[in-house]
């Protein structure tokens, strides 16, 4: 049986977004042993910046970031995925800012699934919340969020 890749896009690496990362590459070979599943960080971001992942550069995510990471809009990171034809695409939103939420949108319709700890997607407009639900059925995505982090 193949492994199956998932790529992990992080926004967001406070005290949940590093915990996360920590607690996956600790949990790698259990995954991939186990469960016949890779779980990779392809991109880690902050507010204003983004850590591109580079070929043979692994587990040392706070080093590289500090080091290599760069100015970013959303387009660059779904052209970083097309491009390198990454699938199985989940995008973690581990903050607490309206300004991801504007790109839910944009990254479902490049084939990514949500994951958030952000409530606030479920608080904005009604307008938004609908063309959230539209797209992710139109695109069969999932939108899966928990805000009771602690």
């Amino acid at each position: 049986m193949p492994t199956l890749r998932i790529n992990i896009v992080l926004f967001g690496i406070g005290n949940v977004g590093s915990t996360l990362i920590n607690q996956v590459l600790q949990a790698q070979d259990f995954f991939l042993q186990q469960k016949n599943i890779e779980l990779r960080f392809p991109i880690i971001t902050n507010s204003t910046l983004a850590f591109f992942e580079k070929e043979g550069v692994k587990n040392q995510w706070e080093a590289n970031f500090a080091q290599s990471a760069i100015p970013f809009r959303i387009e660059d990171i779904i052209e970083y995925v097309q491009d390198l034809e990454l699938d199985n695409l989940i995008a973690v939103d581990a903050t607490a800012s309206e300004d991801i939420i504007k790109n839910y949108i944009p990254l479902i319709q490049a084939g990514f699934h949500i994951v958030t700890a952000n409530k606030k997607a479920n608080t904005l407009h009604y307008d938004f919340y609908k063309e959230l639900r539209s797209n992710l059925k139109r695109f069969d995505r999932k939108f899966l969020y928990e805000n009771n982090v602690s």
